[in-house]
């Protein structure tokens, strides 16, 4: 009896389904932390990829708002004549919601003083459900000028002229609001020389 205990005691044939079931743990507890990880991974790329998309498409707005600008402000009522009956004007996926929006005599000298929401904006575009908020203020500067003497020596005579002028300095504000609560906004000056 003693002989067949002793020989019970040195049987190592099922030491290799133990080893065999700790290395699938240690494999499994591996492979849920990789998976863990490149979920958190995809997670980030995908929040960066919505982050960039919205700061370029509040940077083309700011373009955009340049270019609506410049095509009204040599009109001295802006949109008004052409829409005289109506508070806001539609263009495509632009509504403008203040009309005389590029004579906004705001100093708006700290950038993040305004930002702009849906209750702080001249005009708005909506693409795929996503929203671009606009707001735009602009101060009035004299630009430096020049001058100039001719004179005609020997009769004690001259002549003088000069010139100046004004520009506006345009401060353009563009939020753009995405998916997953991503936004940005980028703020941008313009100046228009008269």
């Amino acid at each position: 009896m003693k002989k067949k205990y002793i020989q019970l005691l040195d049987n190592q044939e099922g030491s290799v389904i133990i080893f065999s079931i700790f290395i699938l743990c240690v494999l499994t507890l591996i492979g849920i932390s990789a998976t863990n990880t490149s979920i958190t991974e995809v997670r980030i790329s995908a929040n960066d990829r919505l982050h960039k998309q919205a700061f370029f498409a509040a940077d083309g707005g700011t373009e955009m708002a340049q270019n609506l600008i410049e095509d009204n402000i040599a009109t001295l009522e802006g949109f008004s004549p052409t829409f005289p009956s109506t508070t806001e004007a539609v263009f495509n996926n632009l509504t403008v919601t203040n009309l005389r929006f590029w004579a906004n005599p705001e100093i708006l000298s700290d950038p993040w003083a305004i930002l702009t929401s849906d209750n702080n904006r001249d005009f708005y575009m909506v693409t795929d459900g996503n929203r671009t908020n606009f707001k735009v203020g602009y101060v009035p500067k004299l630009s430096s000028g020049g001058s100039m003497e001719m004179a005609a020596g020997d009769k004690g005579a001259g002549k003088s002229g000069s010139f100046s002028g004004f520009y506006l300095v345009y401060d353009i504000y563009s939020q753009h609001l995405s998916q997953r609560n991503s936004n940005a906004t980028v703020v941008v000056q313009w100046r228009y020389i008269e």
